[in-house]
């Protein structure tokens, strides 16, 4: 072949390419972060019973994301996190009121960077074991994702302080300084409390370690300052049903404008069933906006327990439409070797 066609084939192999390339990242959705809890090899150092917190292991395969572990933090009664099976089991075991469970991860490295039309998502599947979000109760399904700011959730001695006195503590540090996106779906027939919001760093105060509950419970959950909402109240029509699978969706959207949230409700595994409830919210800037996320947390409160209430998270996945940098860079790496190549013949 003359290096006249060897040319023009290196430049059709480097078109098809980065055409290749654009087609794959408008088209198609990347694996950020996943773990399937006991099937995965996840593990619970301890069970948490009363107010408190426990840290788990990362998953012993199938994780995708650079793992921080997780830290289960908690206020109220006789709350219970266990590993059950495949399953990370979360329980308000006795029929009193003001309970709150959320689990926090640092799940990525580095922040997945939106630009212009990207977006990130965040995808939970849970089992309702009994009576979460029952019909005109006062409970509340939370989740969201966040900035790091390159700082891990509390562990260790620190995490285990929050198993003592609740997240009613002034602990600096932690998640205090994260900051993003969250969203809260009450429970169908019960008022317009559902809602996005934005969560901005917190200063060192009581419940400065909570990441969703928006002054829900006073010092056990943040207020310093409180969150800014991002959409009007939304009248739920969700109420699951006992032993019934769900799946529940976080998306943030760079609009180029703006940032766009929605959170949504499937019934079953994955995002092919049904979908049960939508709730959205904009800004109308990029300023003051987050656009870089590394962290997440989920969580569950109620406020009017009259019976005991059961949990059982299955799956957590985070996807993005941006390649991973080492996959573009393979890439270029391979299309530098190939033009070397043939400037190398042409010599």
């Amino acid at each position: 072949m003359s290096l006249r066609k060897q040319w023009v084939a290196l430049a059709a192999t480097i078109a098809a390419a980065l055409a290749f390339v654009t087609i794959t990242s408008a088209q198609s959705s990347f694996t950020v972060y996943e773990d399937g809890f006991g099937g995965w090899g996840s593990t619970i150092d301890s069970g948490v019973t009363g107010t408190g917190a426990a840290t788990y292991g990362p998953p012993a395969s199938g994780n995708t994301g650079t793992f921080a572990g997780h830290t289960i933090a908690a206020y109220g009664n006789d709350a219970i996190v266990s590993m059950n099976g495949a399953d990370l089991d979360m329980a308000i075991t006795t029929a009193s009121h003001g309970s709150a469970l959320e689990d926090e991860v640092a799940f990525a490295g580095t922040p997945i960077t939106l630009g212009a039309g990207d977006w990130i998502e965040f995808d939970l599947t849970f089992t309702d074991v009994s009576n979460v979000e029952v019909a005109g109760g006062n409970d509340s399904l939370w989740m969201g994702l966040y900035n790091t700011g390159g700082v891990a959730p509390l562990s260790g001695s620190q995490g285990q302080a929050l198993t003592n006195a609740g997240l009613n503590q002034n602990l600096s540090g932690g998640v205090q300084g994260w900051t993003g996106y969250f969203s809260q779906i009450l429970s169908g027939g019960n008022g317009t409390s559902s809602k996005v919001f934005q969560r901005a760093a917190q200063s060192a105060s009581q419940g400065d370690q909570d990441l969703l509950f928006n002054n829900a419970s006073g010092g056990n959950t943040f207020n310093h300052p409180i969150a800014t909402s991002l959409s009007g109240s939304s009248t739920s029509t969700f109420v699951a049903t006992n032993g019934a699978v769900y799946t529940e969706t976080f998306r943030v959207t760079n609009t180029g404008s703006g940032l766009a949230v929605t959170n949504l409700m499937y019934a079953g595994a994955g995002t092919g069933g049904a979908q049960l409830y939508a709730l959205g919210g904009v800004t109308n800037s990029l300023v003051g906006g987050v656009t870089g996320f590394d962290g997440l947390a989920y969580g569950w409160n109620e406020k009017t327990l009259t019976a005991a209430r059961e949990w059982d998270i299955t799956s957590l996945v985070v996807t993005t439409d941006i390649p991973e940098p080492s996959s573009v860079m393979l890439l270029i790496a391979g299309l530098g070797l190939a033009v070397g190549l043939v400037s190398r013949r042409r010599s």
